[in-house]
C-alpha cells in the first residue's frame, strides 16, 4: 500500500511541476502597427532642450564662442535646427529631454562635469526630435574626452548638411548614436504581451513575442532613427595626436547611417591608435575615406554595408560585416581579412579588396569584383557554405587559393553547401607552386553552366600531394555531382581539371573546355566522367611525369571489388569525333598494388597504349607511373558547330540601348550583348553661300552626341569640322553687278571690265553684253543680205 501511495503522490508531483503556462488565454494582438499608443503619450511628456558648449540654448537664441563662430537655435513645424557659422567648439552638444535629467537627477551641466571629470564619456540624450545640424564654413567640436555622441530616446534623427565640420577629440574622435531605448522596450514589450504576463506564456507564443520585438524594433527604430549626411556636407574625424583609441563611429540597435556627403578619418600619421566601426546600418551614396591606423589592430563590425557610392576603407586588422551590398559606385578595402558573417552581395560597380574575402554566402551578379591577398601562403576569395555566380567579373588571385569553397584551417575542414556559376567570368589563380586556382569542397553539387571562365593552378604534382592538395586549376572534392555545360572554361596546372570523391563527373552540349596539366589534363579520382557534348581539349603539357590526358582512377580491394564501381570514362554516341592517335578509344588497366589491393583506371588510348606502375624506387611513398604509347593530348567533340538566333530582350530606344540574347538553335547555349541606343537625327540648319563666304550643307544630330548627313542617321560624320570643310561645304558664289556699275550690288566690291567693250568680266553682266553685240551682228548681217538681194533683182532686170 505505501507503494502504492508512493507512486500517487510521485504522480501528483510531476503534474504540479508542469508549467503553467501550458494552457494559455493570450490573444496575440495585430503587430502591423507604426505607432503606439503608450509610446506617443510617452514621447509627448518630454520636453526637449538642447546644450551647446555647456550653455543651453532656446529656440532663437544665439551663441557665440571664444575660439570664434556661433551657434543659432531654430524650429519650424517641429523640427529644430542648429546652424553653426563658422563656429569653433570645446566642448560637446548635448540633446537632452529635461525630464530624463531630472529623472536621473542630474542637470545637463552636472552630466557633463561627472563624465569629464572620470575620464570617460560626455553624452546627450535625444528623444524624438527631428534634428538638423547646417553647418556654414569650417566647424570644428573639441572635447576633452570625445568630440560627439549622441543616445537617442525613441525617433531621433540627425541630419547633417551645410560645409565642413571636424569632430577632434583627445580620448577619441567619436561620431555616434547609441540605444538610450530602455523604456521604449518594455513599452513594446507590454503592447505585445497584450495584458498577459510572460509566465502565461506557451513557449511558442512566447517566442513568436520576441520574434514580433526584433521585427518591430528594428523596423521603428529603422524607419524613425539613424544619422544623415547630406549630399556637400564634409565631415571629418580628427583625433588629437595622442588619442588613444583614435577613431570611433558608432550606430547601434539597428540605427542606421545614410551617408550622401563625405564621411573621412584618418589615422596613418598618428601611431598606438585604434579605428572603431560599431555600425548597424550603413548605407553610403556619396565618399566614405576610412584609413586606419597600420601598427595597431582595431575591432570593426558592421551588421550592414550598402554601398552606392565611394567607398576607401583601409585598416590593419579585420573589417567584420554581417551582410555586404555592392550595389554600384567603387568599393576598396585593405585588411588582413575582410569578414562576412552571412552574405556578401555584388551587383554593380567595382570592387577592389587587398586581403582575404570571406563570406558564409557569395552571390555575384554583376560588377568587377578583385581580389588579391598578398602573400607567400593565403586565399583570396572564401565562400563559407555557398558560392553563386550568374554575371559579373572576377578576378581572384593569392599564393595558396584563388577561391575556395569551403571552410578550411589547420585544426579542421569543413564542406560548404554548393559552387553554382551560371554566367559571368571568374578567373582563379594560385601563384603558388602546389597551389589550386578553385578548390571547391561542396557537400552538394558543383557546377558550371554558363560564362566564360580561366581557372590557374600550380606545377608541382608531387609536391601538392605531400601537403594533401592537388595543383590543379580546378578542385572538384566531395560532391555529389560534377556538371560542366554550356560555358567555356580554360584549366591548368600539374593537373588541369581534378575530381576526387565525387560520384559522377558530367560534361554536356555546349561545354567548350580546355584542360592542360602536367599529369593529366582531367584526371578524376573514385568517381566516373560522363563525356555526353561539348568539346574537351585535354593534354599533358611541360616536363614531369605524364599518365594521360583524360584519366579516370579508383582504388579497389581485391577482397570487395564491387564496393567502389567507379573509374569509368563514358562516351555518349552523339560524340562522332575523337582526336588524337589514330584508333583512339577507352583504354583500361588494372593495376596490381599488393595482395589486397589495385588501382583501376581508364583513359583514351590505342590498343598499343599502356600505364603501368613504375618500378623504380622514387625515395617517397607516392604511386609512380609509366605511360607507353598514350596520346598526350586529345579532343572530344560532339562535331556541334553553334548556329545562334536572336531574341531581342529589351529593344533599344532613343533614350538609351538595349539588350539580345543569342541562343543556340543545337545546344541552347545562350550569351548576351548590348545594343547601342537607336539614332534620332535633330535638323541642323545649314549655312547658304554668298558671293563673300562658303556654305555648309544641312546635317543632323543625335543626343548621343553623333552627327550624321542624312535624317534616317545612316551616314555618320565622323569629323564635322572637317566636314564643313569639305564633303558639307557650299562654294561661295559670284559677284552680281545687274546695274552695271562696276561694283558687286550684294557686297560692293569692285568688279573688273573688259578693255574693249568696258563690260563687267563676271559671268552674269558679260553675258548681257555679249547678247547685245549678238544682236547687232544679225542686225548688220541681215541688212547685208537684203541689199545683196535688191542688187541682184536689179542685175537681173537689166539683163532683161
Amino acid at each position: 500500500m505505501k507503494k502504492v501511495m508512493s507512486f500517487l503522490l510521485m504522480v501528483t508531483l510531476f503534474l504540479w511541476s508542469l508549467p503553467v503556462f501550458s494552457v494559455s488565454a493570450y490573444t496575440m494582438p495585430d503587430v502591423e502597427v507604426d505607432t503606439i499608443p503608450a509610446i506617443e503619450e510617452y514621447e509627448q511628456s518630454l520636453t526637449p532642450s538642447v546644450w551647446v558648449g555647456g550653455e543651453k540654448i532656446s529656440v532663437g537664441d544665439t551663441i557665440r564662442f571664444a575660439q570664434g563662430g556661433s551657434a543659432t537655435m531654430t524650429q519650424v513645424d517641429g523640427v529644430y535646427t542648429l546652424t553653426l557659422d563658422n563656429a569653433k567648439i570645446t566642448s560637446d552638444i548635448s540633446f537632452t529631454p529635461d525630464e530624463i535629467l531630472k529623472m536621473l537627477g542630474l542637470s545637463n551641466q552636472a552630466v557633463t562635469k561627472q563624465f569629464q571629470d572620470s575620464n570617460t564619456i560626455s553624452f546627450g540624450l535625444l528623444s524624438n526630435i527631428p534634428l538638423h545640424i547646417v553647418v556654414n564654413g569650417d566647424c570644428s567640436i573639441v572635447d576633452v574626452d570625445y568630440a560627439l555622441m549622441f543616445v537617442p530616446v525613441f525617433r531621433g534623427k540627425m541630419v547633417f548638411s551645410g560645409d565642413h565640420l571636424t569632430l577632434s577629440g583627445a580620448e577619441d574622435s567619436f561620431l555616434g548614436l547609441d540605444d538610450g531605448l530602455a523604456e521604449y522596450e518594455n513599452i513594446l514589450l507590454d503592447y505585445l504581451c497584450n495584458g498577459s504576463a510572460p509566465e502565461d506564456f506557451t513557449e511558442e507564443e512566447y517566442n513568436w513575442v520576441m520574434e514580433q520585438f526584433d521585427k518591430l524594433y528594428e523596423k521603428i527604430v529603422g524607419q524613425y532613427m539613424g544619422i544623415e549626411i547630406s549630399d556637400g556636407m564634409r565631415l571629418t574625424l580628427a583625433p588629437t595626436e595622442h588619442a588613444e583609441d583614435g577613431i570611433q563611429i558608432t550606430a547601434t540597435c539597428y540605427i542606421p547611417i545614410y551617408l550622401h556627403g563625405v564621411l573621412e578619418g584618418n589615422l596613418d600619421d598618428i601611431e598606438n591608435s585604434r579605428f572603431y566601426l560599431l555600425l548597424s546600418q550603413l548605407y553610403n551614396y556619396g565618399t566614405l575615406d576610412i584609413r586606419g591606423n597600420q601598427l595597431d589592430p582595431c575591432f570593426n563590425r558592421i551588421k550592414n554595408f550598402e554601398n552606392h557610392g565611394t567607398a576607401n576603407i583601409l585598416i590593419n586588422d579585420t573589417l567584420s560585416v554581417s551582410n555586404l551590398h555592392q550595389v554600384e559606385g567603387v568599393l576598396s578595402v585593405e585588411s588582413e581579412l575582410v569578414e562576412i558573417r552571412k552574405t556578401a552581395t555584388f551587383s554593380g560597380g567595382k570592387t577592389n579588396v587587398v586581403g582575404k574575402l570571406q563570406a558564409d554566402n557569395l552571390s555575384i551578379i554583376g560588377g568587377d569584383l578583385t581580389v588579391f591577398a598578398p602573400g607567400d601562403t593565403g586565399t583570396a576569395l572564401n565562400a563559407m557554405k555557398k558560392f553563386d555566380m550568374s554575371g559579373g567579373t572576377v578576378t581572384a588571385t593569392a599564393a595558396d587559393y584563388g577561391v575556395y569553397v569551403g571552410s578550411s584551417s589547420d585544426m579542421y575542414s569543413e564542406p560548404g553547401d554548393y559552387m553554382h556559376v551560371s554566367g559571368g567570368s571568374l578567373t582563379a589563380t594560385a601563384t603558388n607552386s602546389i597551389g589550386t586556382g578553385v578548390y571547391a569542397f561542396c557537400g552538394e553539387d558543383i557546377s558550371i553552366t554558363g560564362g566564360n571562365h580561366v581557372f590557374r593552378g600550380g606545377n608541382d604534382y608531387f609536391g601538392a600531394v605531400k601537403k594533401a592538395r592537388d595543383a590543379a586549376g580546378f578542385s572538384a572534392n566531395w560532391a555529389d555531382s560534377v556538371l560542366l555545360e554550356n560555358a567555356t572554361v580554360d584549366m591548368e596546372g600539374a593537373i588541369g581539371f581534378s575530381s576526387s570523391l565525387s560520384p559522377k563527373v558530367t560534361v554536356e552540349k555546349g561545354a567548350n573546355i580546355t584542360a592542360r596539366g602536367i599529369i593529366s589534363g582531367i584526371y578524376v579520382y573514385s568517381g566516373d566522367l560522363y563525356l555526353n557534348g561539348g568539346t574537351v581539349d585535354a593534354s599533358c603539357v611541360g616536363e614531369g611525369e605524364h599518365r594521360a590526358p583524360i584519366l579516370t582512377d579508383d582504388y579497389r580491394f581485391t577482397s570487395s571489388p564491387d564496393d567502389q564501381p567507379y573509374g569509368y570514362i563514358h562516351l555518349a554516341d552523339s560524340l562522332t569525333k575523337v582526336d588524337g592517335a589514330k584508333g583512339t578509344t577507352i583504354q583500361s588497366s588494372n593495376l596490381i598494388i599488393d595482395e589486397t589491393s589495385s588501382r583501376f583506371m581508364q583513359f583514351l588510348g590505342t590498343e598499343q597504349s599502356s600505364l603501368t606502375l613504375d618500378p623504380v624506387d622514387h625515395g617517397d611513398s607516392y604511386f609512380h607511373y609509366i605511360a607507353k604509347d598514350i596520346p598526350m593530348s586529345v579532343v572530344v567533340t560532339d562535331g556541334h558547330e553553334h548556329s545562334y538566333t536572336e531574341h531581342i530582350l529589351v529593344p533599344p530606344t532613343e533614350a538609351g540601348g538595349g539588350l539580345a540574347e543569342y541562343v543556340c538553335d543545337g545546344c541552347g547555349d545562350t550569351y548576351q550583348t548590348a545594343l547601342a541606343h537607336t539614332h534620332l537625327g535633330t535638323l541642323v540648319p545649314g549655312t547658304p553661300a554668298t558671293c563673300t563666304a562658303d556654305g555648309v550643307k544641312d546635317y543632323y544630330t543625335c543626343s548621343c552626341g553623333k552627327y550624321f548627313e542624312d535624317a534616317s542617321c545612316l551616314t555618320e560624320i565622323v569629323d564635322l569640322e572637317a566636314w564643313k570643310l569639305g564633303d558639307g561645304k557650299i562654294a561661295k558664289t559670284a559677284h552680281l553687278d545687274q546695274d552695271r556699275d562696276g561694283t558687286c550690288d550684294v557686297c560692293g566690291t569692285a568688279i573688273a571690265q573688259d578693255s574693249t567693250s568696258g563690260s563687267d568680266v563676271s559671268n552674269s553682266q558679260t553675258g548681257e553684253n555679249h547678247n547685245a553685240l549678238l544682236w547687232m551682228v544679225l542686225l548688220l548681217a541681215s541688212g547685208m543680205v537684203v541689199m545683196a538681194a535688191v542688187a541682184i533683182t536689179k542685175k537681173k532686170s537689166a539683163n532683161d
